[in-house]
């Protein structure tokens, strides 16, 4: 069975609790928050949307996100990324504005939030601390064998009569199925016969010597 790497972030040890948990990638380009700041490109659809965020949803249903965008009220380059941690889609408004909780710098240009480092903005201590776990899961839309088997057995009669066996596990008898099959044309000759209009059963000619022993002659 084919298996695909997913990573997920941990994040624990925040003085805000509520959003302690395990943040995972948002395929959903509608919850992104929409942020004035990031200069739109071909990596986030040309809108003022982050590249790729991590999303909670807590206890409370309160989502909260993990992604990147630049920080020049914190003293930060206006190009600079940094790592922020904001609770997102107030109110089931994803158009609402983001609250930044805590903030960190970028290292090496990563795409995974640093484990330490992370400061409060609206948050309060203890800083969170994040941890990437790596999770293997099967391939979705990955056929199983018996259903690979199914399909090229579809192909081949031979094939597909081998795979067919009964309750007790015996293989069913290839005779059998030419049985079937020849009762099942037979029936089908004899429907066709009674549906078609043309055809009729030959009746005995009024002269006919059949015809007059019907008639007690």
């Amino acid at each position: 069975m084919a298996l695909q790497s997913i990573f997920r972030i941990k994040v624990t040890n925040a003085g805000l609790l509520d959003l302690n948990g395990n943040y995972d990638v948002c395929n959903s380009l509608a919850k992104f928050p929409t942020i004035e700041s990031i200069e739109p490109t071909v990596s986030n659809h040309h809108r003022h949307k982050p590249q790729f965020m991590y999303v909670h949803l807590s206890q409370k249903k309160w989502e909260y996100a993990i992604y990147l965008q630049p920080l020049p009220e914190m003293g930060y380059e206006k190009q600079k990324q940094i790592w922020v941690l904001a609770r997102i889609n107030i109110g089931a408004n994803n158009k609402s504005s983001p609250i930044i909780l805590y903030f960190a710098p970028r290292l090496n240009n990563d795409n995974i939030p640093p484990p330490n480092g992370w400061l409060p903005c609206g948050g309060i201590d203890p800083a969170p601390q994040c941890e990437i776990i790596q999770l293997q899961l099967p391939k979705k839309g990955t056929p199983s064998p018996l259903r690979k088997a199914i399909a090229e057995a579809n192909k081949d009669e031979t094939k597909l009569t081998e795979m067919m066996f009964d309750l007790g596990g015996q293989k069913a008898d290839p005779k059998l199925s030419h049985l079937e099959k020849d009762k099942m044309n037979k029936g089908a000759k004899v429907a066709k016969l009674m549906n078609n209009p043309r055809q009729h059963i030959n009746q005995p000619g009024a002269k006919s010597k059949d015809i007059r022993r019907v008639r007690g002659e």
